[in-house]
C-alpha cells in the first residue's frame, strides 16, 4: 500500500467529534500563547507542536519536548509526517506553529523550480530529471508564467490541508494575518489568513471548522473575532453553532475556553441525535 504524505490526501476515519481550529492575527497577537492554554487543558502528553516559527519561548514550559517537531523547510515536514500519524487519536490534538511559513515554503518550492527551468533552459544546459516537470510553468513564449504556477500552489495548498484535516485528532493551526482584498494594485480588507494564492485562502477558510482573527480592542483585551459578515476581517463557524451560541467577539479570549465551550456544542448535538 503506498504511504500516504503531506501531499496525499488523508482518507477521513469514521466519523469522530474533533475539532479543526484555525487562528490568524499579526505578530504579537498571541497566537502561540494560544497552544500553552490547550496544554494547560489537556495535558502536554497530549499536544504534539509542529514549530515553524522557532517562537515557542512564551510555551517552553508548558510543552512536553518529546512532542515537539521542529520544521526548517518543507522537506522536514513531509520527513515528520509519519510522527504525526502515528500520535493522532481523538482525543489529542496538534497544532501547528506557523502555518502561514509552511504554505510559504509550498509555493516557493514551484518558484523555484520553475526559475531552474528557465534558467537551465536559457543557457542550453541539459535540465535535470527532477526539474523537468517545471516545464509546464514555461509560457507559449518561454518565460515563466505566474499564473500557472499559482494554479499549482493552490492545488498543493489543497491537497496540504487536506491531508491534516483529514487526521483522526483535534488540530489548531496559526496563521499570520494579511489583506486579502485589492484596489487596482494595493491590497485591502477585509483581514484574513496569510496563505499564497486565492485558492490557497479558499481552501483554509473552507476546511477548518472554526477560523477566527486575533486582535487588541481599545482597551488592550486580546479579543478574538468569530463573526463571518464581518467586511473587516474573515471568520468561519460550524453550521450547528446555533445550539450553542459563538459570540461574535470574545474579549480576554483563550484557547482552552473556547475549546471547552464548543465540547458543550458536540455533547449537545450527541444528546439530541
Amino acid at each position: 500500500m503506498r504511504e500516504t504524505t503531506t501531499d496525499t490526501p488523508t482518507t477521513p476515519t469514521p466519523f469522530t467529534e474533533t475539532l479543526k481550529i484555525a487562528g490568524y492575527g499579526r505578530y504579537g497577537s498571541r497566537k502561540t500563547l494560544q497552544i500553552g492554554h490547550l496544554i494547560e487543558l489537556v495535558g502536554p502528553a497530549n499536544v504534539l507542536v509542529v514549530s515553524a516559527e522557532h517562537g515557542l519561548g512564551t510555551i517552553r514550559s508548558k510543552v512536553d519536548p518529546a512532542n515537539v517537531v521542529v520544521v526548517t523547510n518543507y522537506g522536514d515536514v513531509r520527513s515528520n509526517w509519519k510522527k504525526v500519524q502515528e500520535f493522532a487519536r481523538p482525543d489529542r490534538w496538534i497544532a501547528m506553529d506557523g502555518a502561514s511559513q509552511v504554505m510559504e515554503w509550498i509555493a516557493n518550492e514551484q518558484f523555484a523550480g520553475a526559475d531552474r527551468y528557465f534558467e537551465a533552459k536559457a543557457r542550453g544546459l541539459e535540465i535535470k530529471d527532477a526539474d523537468k516537470p517545471f516545464g509546464r510553468f514555461m509560457s507559449d513564449k518561454g518565460s515563466i508564467d505566474a499564473m500557472r504556477i499559482y494554479g499549482r500552489i493552490g492545488r498543493d495548498s489543497e491537497l496540504f490541508l487536506s491531508s491534516w484535516i483529514g487526521l483522526p485528532c483535534n488540530l489548531y493551526f496559526n496563521y499570520l494575518e494579511d489583506m486579502t482584498g485589492s484596489s487596482g494594485y494595493e491590497k485591502t480588507i477585509p483581514y484574513g489568513p496569510d496563505v499564497p494564492g486565492r485558492v490557497g485562502l479558499r481552501s483554509v477558510m473552507s476546511s477548518f471548522d472554526f477560523v477566527f482573527r486575533l486582535t487588541f480592542n481599545a482597551d488592550g483585551k486580546l479579543t478574538a473575532g468569530f463573526n463571518p459578515a464581518s467586511n473587516v476581517y474573515l471568520a468561519r463557524t460550524r453550521e450547528d453553532r446555533t445550539l450553542v451560541t459563538v459570540p461574535s467577539e470574545i474579549t480576554d479570549f483563550n484557547l482552552a475556553d473556547f475549546v471547552t465551550l464548543v465540547t458543550q456544542l458536540t455533547q449537545v448535538l450527541t444528546a439530541v441525535s
